[in-house]
């Protein structure tokens, strides 16, 4: 169960695998050249040391079951190596090295490979060392023992999230959080069902908040993903933290790999929870807290991300700070790109179109003469397609943001004389006249 008070992480015992990765590390230090001989027969020596006889290995019917299913299963995590392989300036010749090595005795590789992630995870040494490539071969090799029924496959799995809650919980680096934090990520984002085998395991969304705030920003995104309730989130105070994670947007243009988020994105839809789903004042609150220039020129510099659950967020959170400080209105019209918002509104999405037609009959509410200009900009960022997208709005959402959408018809209407197509002219004005007079 996911605990939103710091409580104890439910770890099971790993006694029997911290030692052996000790001897590793030493063994490691005298001779690189058979790591994988290394690995290998002490993974086989670790295995038989767990207290559990489903578990061994030494029965000859089970080690071909076994050495089986590991031939069956290491593919994944060839094609995983051959392709950061192909990035090397010799690829071609690595690649068939690789393909050589692993042709030779891909489980005893494979085996060499689970020990080998376990061992990085029982030491903050090899999780100080983390690279993004690390992650994949976690993920992997991750996703290999999730596809498996049976207590060695979940047992081994549970090491693995045991280790990277312990580092989260009881580091003092921050290197050694950051990379905890970051492969508990990549695991969860392609492997929904991680989420509750974290929470089965324990996970404290306190130790989550405490990296957030010890400038971990990776640990957003982990915190969106969990998914926890708005009073846990309130509970935690976090705010401060997510708005120096919106800030820091410029660190982040890279755009992330799928599904992931970015954490700026990440914290933008944690910030919208905050500043939507409680009473009046409680979010009045939490608005005062972000209702600063710096604040909203760097929530506006997020526009330049490019994902639609955070444009969406991001319209959300705008709206409810220009309706608690009209002054906002003023910054959001001087600084805002219309381009991201016009693209909820066309999209597929229900949400996206509510978002942008809230958004833009909030920042409307100006006078006249900067209004036409927004008009302008709109329309010509828009072209013809956004007036189709309006009528489409009128006619088929309900009835609030129907009004919203002829509202703004009518107001783009006003600038049809750049349109040449009067029919399509006449049907702007048609549809967002029957609307009014029903």
């Amino acid at each position: 169960m996911l605990q939103a008070p710091c409580s104890t992480v439910h770890s099971m015992s790993t006694t029997t695998i911290l030692p052996h990765a000790s001897q590793h590390r030493t063994r490691e230090e005298a001779s690189e050249v058979n790591i994988d001989d290394l690995f290998s027969g002490r993974f086989l020596s670790s295995i038989s040391d767990l207290d559990l006889r489903v578990l061994e290995l030494g029965g000859k019917r089970s080690y071909i079951q076994w050495n089986s299913h590991l031939k069956r299963s290491s593919q994944k995590l060839v094609e995983h190596r051959a392709a950061r392989t192909k990035q090397g300036p010799h690829r071609r010749e690595n690649l068939n090295k690789f393909c050589v090595h692993h042709r030779k005795d891909s489980s005893a590789e494979l085996i060499g490979d689970i020990e080998k992630v376990i061992s990085k995870l029982c030491f903050s040494e090899g999780l100080a060392k983390f690279e993004e490539d690390y992650a994949g071969e976690v993920m992997t090799i991750y996703e290999m023992l999730n596809s498996k029924k049976g207590v060695k496959y979940t047992m081994l799995k549970d090491v693995m999230l045991d280790q990277l809650l312990t580092a989260i919980s009881t580091s003092k680096e921050e290197r050694v959080i950051r990379a905890s934090v970051s492969i508990l990520t990549t695991i969860i984002s392609t492997n929904k069902s991680a989420i509750e085998d974290v929470k089965r395991k324990g996970l404290r969304l306190c130790d989550l908040a405490a990296a957030l705030k010890r400038n971990v920003h990776e640990a957003a995104i982990l915190i969106h993903m969990i998914n926890p309730s708005p009073t846990e989130m309130k509970t935690l105070e976090l705010l401060p933290a997510l708005v120096e994670v919106v800030c820091s947007s410029n660190n982040y243009k890279k755009k992330p790999v799928a599904p992931l988020l970015t954490p700026p994105a990440a914290s933008l839809m944690i910030i919208e929870v905050l500043v939507t789903a409680f009473d009046c004042a409680t979010n009045n609150t939490h608005l005062a807290a972000i209702n600063s220039p710096r604040v909203l020129r760097e929530l506006l510099n997020f526009a330049g991300n490019n994902n639609l659950e955070g444009y969406v967020s991001l319209a959300n959170v705008l709206v409810k700070c220009m309706q608690f400080d009209g002054q906002c209105r003023k910054i959001v019209a001087q600084c805002i790109p219309v381009a991201p918002f016009i693209c909820l509104l066309r999209s597929d999405e229900k949400c996206a179109k509510f978002a942008a037609l809230q958004f833009f009959h909030e920042l409307l509410r100006m006078p006249r003469s900067p209004a036409m200009k927004l008009l302008r900009k709109i329309r010509k960022e828009g072209g013809t397609k956004i007036m189709e997208v309006l009528v489409y709005c009128v006619r088929e959402l309900p009835t609030d943001y129907q009004l919203l959408a002829a509202n703004l018809l009518l107001q783009l209407d006003t600038l049809t004389h750049l349109v040449k197509v009067h029919s399509k002219k006449r049907l702007y004005r048609s549809s967002s006249s029957q609307w009014f007079l029903k």
